[in-house]
């Protein structure tokens, strides 16, 4: 058991501008009540950050007190990765800021934003970003894991339209990863972890490139979409469309004089 003495504690408040809370207190319980309600690993302590640099502070505080640690996003993971037993959890829910900059084609959002809240952003410009099929599902954590949903088929995986992301690496770095900054991780990032692998990345906000949601909408018979051309000239797509675009246009290639 982790001895987390009140000094501890006192040091970690002290770092973090969000709450950090303690098994009997109502913001632990808050944390700890993920979807899954059968898993029963517990923290010893919780840092329910506010920014990267609270991020980073939680992170040094669990190398120094040689803490395991495991990270809350959406809390949808069906394992309970978001819990850890006797450890560190940080907790991302507070992050929430979503921003969408609609002639740029482009949305950020915060590593504990969910799919649903991301998506109220886009939709109020008439934009979608191919997500999962749960609205409770954190944006971070399904992207990461690849992102496989309702708009797959036309637009690719969530991860094949991120194109940056802000990371606190597991040292208490804070890294901007894009095809511009730091190639070498956004290549991990994407590709590496979408294939199952690990990675050091403690926190996600994504900047992500929405398409028109006429064009989401709108399909032939077939369920190809009938506006796959304009999604693909008008989304900033056409830069680099994810793999089910470019099926998705060859089977409309192949089916249509």
């Amino acid at each position: 058991m982790a001895n987390i003495t009140t000094s501890m504690v006192d040091e970690l408040r002290a770092n973090v501008s969000g709450t950090v809370a303690q098994p009997g207190e109502s913001s632990y319980d808050e944390a700890v009540n993920i979807w899954n309600a059968s898993c029963a690993r517990r923290p010893a302590i919780v840092a329910r950050c506010t920014s990267s640099a609270d991020v980073a502070a939680a992170l040094r505080f669990a190398r120094q007190q040689s803490l395991v640690v495991s990270v809350r996003g959406g809390g949808h993971n069906y394992a309970g990765g978001a819990l850890c037993d006797d450890g560190l959890m940080i907790d991302l829910t507070p992050m929430k800021a979503v921003s969408v900059d609609a002639g740029a084609r482009r949305a950020k959002c915060g590593g504990g934003t969910t799919w649903g809240e991301l998506d109220a952003a886009t939709q109020a410009h008439g934009l979608a970003i191919p997500g999962g099929f749960i609205s409770r599902t954190g944006v971070a954590g399904l992207t990461l894991g690849g992102g496989f949903g309702w708009l797959s088929r036309l637009a690719g995986l969530s991860s094949d339209n991120l194109v940056g992301a802000e990371v606190v690496t597991a040292d208490g770095g804070i890294l901007r990863a894009s095809d511009a900054d730091n190639a070498d991780l956004t290549r991990y990032q994407w590709n590496g972890r979408a294939a199952g692998g690990s990675t050091a990345n403690t926190k996600l906000d994504g900047e992500h490139q929405p398409i028109s949601l006429a064009a989401a909408l709108t399909r032939d018979r077939a369920g190809i979409p009938c506006r796959l051309l304009a999604a693909e000239q008008g989304s900033g797509l056409s830069g680099r469309p994810g793999p089910a675009l470019k099926v998705a246009a060859s089977r409309r290639a192949t089916q249509q004089p």
